[in-house]
């Protein structure tokens, strides 16, 4: 198995389009896949759809470079009433394409798709967001070096009729920036956990359609709906220990910007409380199943970590409270209170976070 780590000090910068390339090569020069830019891809599209067809009408071309390229094609519609999936039937052809019904909900149609597919691997395609061939060539090529089973990477954004939006920082952002990645990189384990857990008010996963899942592991660890929309960012932090992660620096797909509507990395019905249970949730069934030791818990000093991250959750949650009173917060000396407490919450987990990572560099890499 290839990894990398780029370590401290480097100062190389990636271009944005640097790894959108029909040309890209992995580290040591090991090329897994067929390179060439009609090769067919081990990569099953999975399209949710529901009264899309605004979003479509642009999304279509994105979706007919992808046709020739991937193995097999699933949409699911959910009732739509505006010709959304007759748009689709006339103008996407490919030798395996369904055409499924499903009813209404997010995360279960999304899971429904994913059970049909057959393919190594599955890509996302949700309405209006894409991707470039070479960028999903680029995804599919990481997690075949890395024996990756989640490629995660940074879209560009845009608003519905395609004009440019300002960037906003993710969590591949925060991976990307703190490891100082400049080539595709597998986390290991503790990093993963490590990110997840402090990925509080944006999912770790970012954007699915700019990203790529081993498919046995997405079947096997189905989205949840019993986040809201936050199913998505609930996924990233339920299985930062049972899948294994990699982060590409390169950036080759656009994400949608709907107005008023919550980006997919942020996580809208995954409050403060249910955050801090589900972390630690995920930590005690690690160690339940074998996925992190007693050992791995106290050197990276993880119930420290837990019990800071407890503190900014129930310091932001008082401050946020505060902030929607009709009278300005600013007057109030408590709201100030709590905001030092957040801050200082915030800034204890970021430095135990800088402390397990160190360690983790000075024991793997």
């Amino acid at each position: 198995m290839a990894t990398s780590y780029q370590s401290a000090g480097t100062s190389e910068e990636v271009p944005v389009d640097s790894f959108a390339t029909a040309n890209f090569k992995m580290p040591g020069g090991a090329v897994p896949l067929n390179t060439a830019t009609h090769s067919v891809l081990p990569v099953g599209v999975v399209i949710p759809t529901r009264n899309c067809v605004a979003l479509l009408e642009r999304h279509l071309d994105c979706l007919r470079e992808l046709m020739p390229r991937v193995e097999q094609v699933v949409v699911v519609d959910s009732a739509s009433t505006d010709g959304t999936p007759e748009l689709l039937h006339k103008q996407l052809r490919h030798p395996r394409i369904e055409f499924l019904q499903h009813p209404p909900g997010l995360y279960e149609s999304w899971n429904f798709g994913v059970r049909q597919v057959r393919a190594r691997y599955t890509y996302i395609a949700t309405a209006g967001d894409a991707i470039t061939p070479a960028g999903l060539r680029s995804l599919c090529a990481a997690a075949e070096d890395l024996e990756a089973d989640v490629v995660i990477s940074k879209p560009t954004f845009c608003d519905p009729e395609g004009a440019a939006l300002p960037d906003e920082a993710w969590p591949v952002d925060d991976i990307i920036s703190t490891l100082r990645l400049s080539k595709p990189y597998r986390l290991h384990k503790i990093e993963a956990l490590l990110f997840a857990l402090t990925s509080i008010s944006s999912a770790l996963t970012g954007s699915c359609a700019s990203d790529l899942f081993r498919t046995e592991q997405l079947q096997r660890y189905p989205f949840s709906p019993s986040y809201g929309g936050a199913g998505d960012g609930a996924w990233g932090l339920e299985n930062a220990l049972n899948v294994r992660w990699a982060a590409v620096p390169g950036r080759f797909s656009q994400f949608v910007r709907h107005p008023k509507a919550g980006s997919p990395g942020k996580h809208h019905g995954l409050d403060g409380e249910r955050f801090e249970k589900l972390a630690r949730q995920v930590i005690e069934e690690g160690l339940r199943f074998g996925l992190i030791t007693t050992h791995e818990v106290e050197r990276f000093r993880f119930e420290e970590l837990l019990d800071a991250l407890s503190r900014y959750l129930r310091s932001k949650t008082e401050f946020d409270r505060q902030r929607r009173q009709s009278f300005p917060w600013i007057l109030w000396p408590s709201s100030w209170r709590a905001r030092n407490h957040r801050n200082e919450a915030w800034d204890q987990l970021c430095r135990l976070r800088a402390r397990a990572l160190e360690q983790c560099r000075d024991a793997w890499h």
